[in-house]
C-alpha cells in the first residue's frame, strides 16, 4: 500500500514476478494475451495478487520491450463534457506537441469509469507525462494521477496540495473583473447560469462574480445551474426570464450565453443588448459571430500552452519538480452588453 503524500513507484514486471515467486518470463506471459489458458491457475492467480498489491498496469504491444525509456508518448486527458472552447484546446495541444516531436494519446475520462482502470489505461502505453484539461474530471481523480512517478501536469486548474504541476488562469479575479464591468455600466439586478456545479465550484468563477456584485451594491437574483451546452442556456434563460426582471445575465461560459441571447430573442422578443445585456466567460471562436458579438473573459491560450509544454519538459528532466504557472483573462468586448 502507498504511503499517504508519497509517489507510486512505476513498477516493473520483475517487481511482480519477485512478488509472485515466479520468473519474469512467466509473469510476463501473464500479460500476453498469446498465452491466454495455458498457464495454470494457481500460477496466473499468483502474479495477478502480485500486480495488484504493487499497483503494476502492464504494458501494451505498443511499447513492449521499451520499458524504461522514453516512448515520445504524450497523454491528454479530456473529459466528456468538454465544449466548444476544450475541443479547440486539445486541438491546440496536438499541434504544439506533434511540433515538438511528440504523438499524443488522448483519453477521455468517464465519470461512471473506475479510476483505477483509467489510471492503469493511460499508464499501460509508458506515457513520458501526462497533461489533464480542466473539465476532464474532479480533483480527487486527479490526485490519483499524480501519485503516480509520472510527470503530470493539469491544465487550467488549480491543483493545491499535490505532485502536479498546474498552469491556470484565476477564475475568481476574472469574474469578478466581469462583474466590475457590469456595474460600471449600470447593470444592478442580474441573473446568473452555472456550468458543471462541481467544475464551476472549484474554478471559483461564480462565487467571485457574486460575492464582487453583492459587496457592490448589486443583486444577484437567481443563480440556475445548467451545463456546458447551448440547449442549457437556452432552458435555463427561458427560467430565469419568466421569474426575473433583470438588467443582464452572466453566464460560466460562451455556448451557455449565446443559448441565453436566443432564448431572449425568440421567447421574449428581448433586444441585445437594449433591453437585456449578455455576458459570457472562455472567448470560443463562435462567440464573435455576427449573430452574438458576445462580451467575454478570454484566456491567453497560446502562453498557456506553451507554457505547459515547457512544464512537461522541465518535469521529465527532473519528476520530482513542481511547477505552477498563473495567468490573468482579459476581458473582451464586443456588442452584448449595454454601455
Amino acid at each position: 500500500m502507498a504511503v499517504q503524500g508519497q509517489k507510486r513507484k512505476r513498477v516493473s514486471i520483475v517487481d511482480v514476478a519477485h512478488r509472485a515467486g515466479v520468473s519474469q518470463a512467466t509473469a510476463s506471459r501473464v500479460f500476453d494475451p498469446k498465452w491466454e489458458g495455458k498457464i495454470r491457475l494457481e500460477t496466473r492467480a499468483a502474479v495477478e495478487k502480485a500486480a495488484k498489491e504493487l499497483g503494476y498496469h502492464g504494458t501494451s504491444a505498443l511499447v513492449r520491450g521499451l520499458r524504461g525509456t522514453r516512448t515520445g508518448i504524450i497523454a491528454l486527458v479530456m473529459g466528456l463534457t468538454t465544449g466548444y472552447l476544450y475541443q479547440e484546446v486539445i486541438m491546440r495541444f496536438v499541434r504544439a506537441l506533434r511540433g515538438k516531436g511528440w504523438q499524443v494519446l488522448i483519453f477521455e475520462a468517464e465519470p461512471a469509469r473506475n479510476v483505477d482502470a483509467m489510471i492503469s489505461q493511460v499508464c499501460s502505453y509508458q506515457v513520458d507525462a501526462i497533461i489533464i484539461t480542466a473539465p476532464a474530471t474532479t480533483t480527487t481523480v486527479i490526485d490519483s494521477f499524480c501519485d503516480t512517478d509520472i510527470p503530470v501536469v493539469v491544465f487550467n486548474r488549480m491543483v493545491t496540495g499535490s505532485h502536479c504541476s498546474a498552469v491556470y488562469c484565476d477564475g475568481r479575479t476574472a469574474a469578478a473583473t466581469a462583474a466590475d464591468f457590469l456595474l460600471a455600466h449600470g447593470h444592478r439586478r442580474i441573473g446568473v447560469i452555472t456550468g458543471n456545479a462541481n467544475v464551476s465550484k472549484e474554478e471559483g468563477r461564480i462565487e467571485g462574480f457574486c460575492q464582487r456584485i453583492e459587496s457592490q451594491g448589486g443583486e444577484i437574483a437567481a443563480v440556475i445551474q445548467g451545463d456546458y451546452f447551448y440547449d442549457s442556456g437556452y432552458t435555463c434563460a427561458e427560467s430565469l426570464l419568466r421569474s426575473h426582471h433583470l438588467d443582464a445575465i452572466f453566464c460560466a461560459e460562451d455556448s451557455i450565453a449565446m443559448g441565453a441571447m436566443d432564448a431572449a430573442r425568440a421567447c421574449f422578443g428581448l433586444r441585445i443588448p437594449e433591453d437585456l445585456s449578455i455576458m459570457g466567460f472562455d472567448n470560443i471562436s463562435i462567440g464573435a459571430f455576427r449573430s452574438y458579438e458576445l462580451t467575454t473573459m478570454c484566456y491567453p491560450l497560446d502562453k498557456m500552452i506553451a507554457s505547459t509544454i515547457e512544464i512537461v519538459e522541465a518535469m521529465i528532466a527532473d519528476p520530482s519538480r513542481r511547477i505552477e504557472r498563473i495567468y490573468d483573462m482579459d476581458l473582451v468586448q464586443r456588442k452584448s452588453v449595454r454601455l
